[in-house]
Parts: structure tokens; sequence; C-alpha cells
């Protein structure tokens, strides 16, 4: 039936077919290319400023203007505007107010126009507005150079404010803080004074100034010359070693002032120690000043590198007035150094901040220089010795080492004259140390004073073993024979390179003393007519300086004291103010700058140390006497007393 049959069954599929495509088009797309477009070149022509630039420059910059510069003109804007920078956008105002306030004049002036048009414009502006929203961007550029031109020109146009400064005004007060107006008077100042001179008329001001103040300082050096050291002799040579030392630490400077305006890094101490080892503490300080004095007025006249200069060139020379070890030259530059650090410390407290870094630079340098005198003093000590014949106590105390080929010869060869020369060395050192003269160098001295010996020792008693070779010589002979050992040993010395003092001691050490014991013997003789006494006498020169004194006194004195039967502090007394009376009576005194109170205690030194040398020693017996008692049984292994 009808009412049984359902619906009819689904036609079955006999293929899928793709929809027909139909392109996708903007609608009023031109109109909205065209508003995004203007908007954006409107909105980048304005120019945008980036923020980063605002935060760069401050917050008191904000409050200023800027003059914005337009290549490309859009919508009646000008090439040149004056802005405040609180009125220039960023891309965030830019994208917000800008471009939006400018979107909406160009849609108000596009549907006035097409007001029949069915478009709906709200929808067409926000759909322009977020297009060109994307390409919003900083487009406003620093001009550096034009910048620094107008500031030049409004500077210019600014009319200058003069002041009047009267004659001998100060400028600035000394210990006051500069200020913008005491820097600003100084800087014109100079410029009116550098104006007013000429090129060359500037020149000759400032060279005629610095020749007057080295001519006033080289008068000073000279004048002050003989006061400063006590051999007259050496003055032409010392003053020569000052002006070389004094002439490369000024030229250190001038190469220094390339570097370091500070001039902290001038070796000044080094030359205030090498002076004070080469000439005397005294001469070293005083041309250590004036060197100081030279360096501030090449820096600028610096007084704080015055004081610096100062401080460090005489924490040098006091320490080092005695030199025994090379090592005390190292304690000298080490002082030097720290007294300069001290310094510029004390400087800065008083005139600046302790903790900046021109502090440290300050210490720095100092610091350098400190080991520029550690390295350069002992590099130049030696040359500087040898160049001026100067004799140290470092080059004595090379000198004094008893294994050297002269000593070890006196040593092998006269063994008795050798043993003269130790005791006499002792002698005289104690001798000359009680007045303040230079001990080391008498000892020395002392030492290689008869080295002339070598050449001829049978001549001389202490060295004789067998016959007396003068019993066939006649006394003028023997009297030659015995003084031309001075003129050999100088010789000798001369062969062996020792120093100038050393071969002086060897000339001075019996001046022109008579030698008595055959000028006697002639006397006695009489055969060959008169005897002339210069015959007989040492050819000299008399002692010089108070060392050859002391040795000649010495060398009497320990030769004649052997010769005393039964030496007891009576006779040794006795011997020595007999000699040394009848030295000063012959006037072998007169050029050494011996005083009587100098002569007074030598002789009391000299004769303390002879008695302790001729001390007397317990005797003792070959054997022991034997206890000869009947009950007593020696024991074998065990001592006897």
């Amino acid at each position: 039936p009808a009412e049984a049959e359902g619906p009819p069954p689904p036609a079955p599929v006999k293929a899928l077919a793709a929809p027909e495509k139909t392109p996708f088009e903007f609608a009023h797309l031109e109109r909205l290319a065209g508003l995004s477009r203007s908007a954006l070149e409107y909105t980048l022509a304005y120019g945008i400023l980036n923020p980063n630039a605002i935060a760069a420059k401050g917050p008191d910059d904000v409050e200023r203007s800027i003059v914005v510069r337009r290549d490309q003109l859009v919508g009646g804007q000008k090439d040149t505007e004056v802005l405040a920078v609180a009125d220039v956008p960023v891309p965030v105002t830019a994208r917000q107010a800008l471009l939006q306030e400018w979107m909406i004049k160009a849609v108000q002036a596009q549907s006035g126009a097409e007001a029949d048009t069915p478009l709906d414009w709200t929808q067409l502006q926000d759909a322009a507005l977020a297009m060109a929203k994307l390409d919003v961007a900083a487009t406003l550029v620093f001009d550096e150079p034009g910048t620094e031109g107008a500031k030049e020109a409004a500077r210019n146009e600014v009319p200058p404010v003069m002041r009047t400064i009267q004659r001998d005004a100060r400028i600035q007060e000394g210990g006051m803080p500069w200020t913008e107006q005491t820097i600003s008077d100084y800087t014109a100042y100079q410029a009116w004074r550098q104006a007013a001179q000429a090129p060359v008329t500037g020149l000759v001001s400032t060279l005629s100034a610095h020749m007057v103040l080295v001519a006033l300082i080289l008068a000073c050096l000279v004048k002050s010359l003989p006061l400063l050291i006590g051999d007259q002799s050496g003055e032409t040579r010392d003053l020569t070693l000052v002006l070389l030392i004094m002439c490369v630490t000024i030229l250190l400077g001038r190469v220094a002032l390339y570097f370091d305006p500070s001039g902290l890094l001038v070796p000044a101490a080094a030359g205030a120690i090498l002076l004070a080892i080469l000439t005397n503490a005294r001469l070293a300080a005083w041309a250590s000043l004036l060197t100081a004095v030279l360096l501030s007025i090449q820096f600028g006249y610096n007084w704080a590198l015055l004081v610096v200069y100062s401080a460090m060139a005489f924490a040098g020379v006091l320490s080092i007035f005695v030199v025994r070890r090379r090592n005390d030259m190292a304690s000298a530059a080490i002082k030097a150094t720290l007294v300069g650090v001290l310094a510029v410390v004390a400087i800065t407290l008083a005139t600046g901040s302790l903790f900046s870094e021109r502090t440290f630079h300050q210490v720095l340098f100092v610091g350098v220089n400190g080991i520029i005198c550690l390295l350069a003093v002992p590099a130049l000590l030696s040359p500087l010795e040898r160049l001026f014949a100067i004799t140290t106590d470092i080059q004595l105390l090379e000198y004094s080492d008893l294994n050297n080929e002269v000593l070890s010869r006196l040593a092998i060869e006269v063994p008795a004259t050798y043993a003269h020369s130790l005791m006499l060395g002792q002698l005289a050192e104690a001798a000359a140390v009680s007045i303040g003269a230079n001990g080391l160098l008498a000892r020395v001295c002392a030492y290689y004073h008869d080295i002339g010996k070598l050449r001829r020792p049978e001549y001389f008693t202490e060295n004789q073993t067998g016959a007396n070779v003068h019993d066939g010589l006649s006394p003028r002979l023997s009297a030659r024979a015995i003084a031309s050992h001075v003129a050999e040993g100088a010789e000798m010395a001369r062969e062996f390179h020792l120093p100038k003092p050393m071969i002086d001691a060897i000339y001075e050490h019996h001046g022109t003393c008579l030698i008595s014991f055959f000028y006697q013997d002639a006397l006695a003789q009489q055969k060959h007519g008169d005897v002339r006494e210069a015959d007989f006498r040492y050819a000299g020169p008399k002692p010089q300086s108070r060392e050859t004194a002391i040795l000649m006194i010495c060398d009497a004195v320990e030769s004649g004291v052997r010769s005393i039967k039964n030496p007891n502090e009576e006779r040794i007394r006795e011997l020595v103010d007999k000699i040394v009376s009848s030295r000063a009576a012959d006037r072998q005194f007169d050029e050494s700058d011996l005083t009587l109170k100098d002569l007074d205690t030598i002789k009391e030194v000299v004769t303390r140390r002879m008695l302790t040398s001729l001390h007397g020693r317990v005797a003792y017996p070959d054997e022991f006497p034997r206890n000869e008692a009947d009950n007593v049984i020696p024991m074998s292994g065990g001592s006897e007393a």
C-alpha cells in the first residue's frame, strides 16, 4: 500500500567537483592606500624623535627647544621650525595623535567631495590608520656640526663682558678654590699677554727669563762650593760632576714633559744619591735643591713638584752619606720613594681628595721613579767613579780584600812588611775615626803604603834574614835605597791601577822626613866632605790630608815600639809624644789640616791601641811538675795536674 512505502533511497555519488573560485577583492582599495600613504608621509616628514636620545640628554634638556629641518614638505609644513623638546612627537605619540589627526582631516576632505558615494568612511579611516601605524618610526637625526655652528654663531652675537683688572691686582688668591670667573679672568689675561707679544718677542722673553734663572742658580752653586767641600783641590772636578748630573736630570725632565705633565717620573733622587756617594752630603743636598727648583720651573712653576723632589732628594742623601755595602744604595732609593709617597699624600690631603684617580696615578709615578733610582744608581756609579777619578768607600772595600794580587804577593814575598801593614791598618783606622776622618781610607792606604818594598826587600830590617846589606854601602846610598821604596811603590800602584788616594798615601806617608839613622851615621863618618841634609830626606810631598798624616804617625809609632825593651804605658806614651812632636817640629803636618786637638786625640788612641796589642801573656811551663810521693801510682789514660 501507499502508506507502507518510505522515502526514496539516496542517489549514489558518482564524483566530487570543486566549487568555482571567485577572487578576493578589497572594497575601495585605492582610497584605503591613498589615505594610509598620505597620513604616513605627513607624520614622518613632520619629524619623530627617538625617546632614548631624550633620556641620554638628561631631564634639564627636555625644557629646551630644538630646530627641525625638513628635506621634504608635506601638507604645508615649514622647512625649518623651532619646537620645544616636549612638543616633538616620539613614535608612540605620533601613532596616537599626529597620525590620527592627519587621517581625520584627509577623510573629511575626501568624504565631503564624494558625499553622494555610498561608503562607510569610518571603517575606511580605521583600516587606513591601522595600516599606517605599522611604519611609524623615529626620523630625526642629530646634526652635530650644525649644532656647534649655531652655538658659535650665538656666542658671537653676544657682546663681550668687559672687566677691568687694576695693576698688581690678584686674579686668584693663593689657597682659594678656582671659580668659573677666576678661570675666565686668568684665561683672558694670558690670551691678552700672548696677543700683546709677537712670537719672536715672546721667545726672546722666555729665553731671557730662563737664562737669568739658570745664571742665578749657577752663581749660588759656584759661590757656595768652597763652603761645601773640604778638599779644595777637587773643586773643579766636583763642580763638573754636579753640573753634569744637573744637566742630565733637566734633560730627562724635558723628555718626560712630553709623556707625563705631572713630572713625577723624573729620577731626581738618583742624582742626589750619586752626588752623596761621589762627593759629600752637604754638596749633594744643596745641588739637589737647586735641581728641584729648575725642574719645578720647567713644569710650569709647580710648587708641589718642588716639595716632592726636595723631600726625595734629602731622604736619599741623608740615608747614604756613609756607604759600606751595595745594599745601602738600594736602601736609600727605597727610603726616598717612601718619603716621596708621603709628600704626595700630604699635598693631596691639603689641596684635594685623597681617594681619587689622580692621587693614585701620582703615587704610581713616584713608585716607578723609585724603581728607576734603584736601577740607575748602581749602573751609573762605577762609570762616574772612573770618569772623574773618584774613590768611594765601596771601591775602597774592594781593595781591602786581603786576597787580591798585590796583598797576596806582599804576604808571600815580604811577610814581615805584610804583618806590619795589617797592624798599621788597624791602628790608623782607629785614629782616623777618633777625629772624624775617613777610617776606611786610612786602613786601606796602610795596607798598600809599603808595596814598594817588594822590589828590594833585603834593604829593610824587618825582611833581613842574614847579613845586613847596608854594611857595605855608604850612608848616602843606604838612605837613597831606603827612600826609593816610595817612588817604586807609587810606580807599582799605577801598574796595578790603584786609586789616586792610595798612590798619594804612598808618596806622603813619609813626607819629607829625615832618614835620621843614616844621617847621623854620615855625620859621624864625615868622609866625603859636608853632609847635605837634603840627601837624607824623603822626596815627599808632605801629607796633604788628615788620613795620610795619621798614616805617617802610626807608621813611625808601630815601627818604633818594636825597638822598646820591656814596653809599658809610660814608655809607649813617651815614644808617641816624641814622634808626634818631632814631626810637628819638622812642619810635616802643615798641609794636612790637623789641629792640636786632633793630634792630642790621635796620641791617646794610638797609645791605648799599642798597649792593647802588646799586652803580656801568662808563661806556660813545658812540663807539669810530677808528684814524687811514694804512695801515688800514675794511672794510664788520666791527666796529670
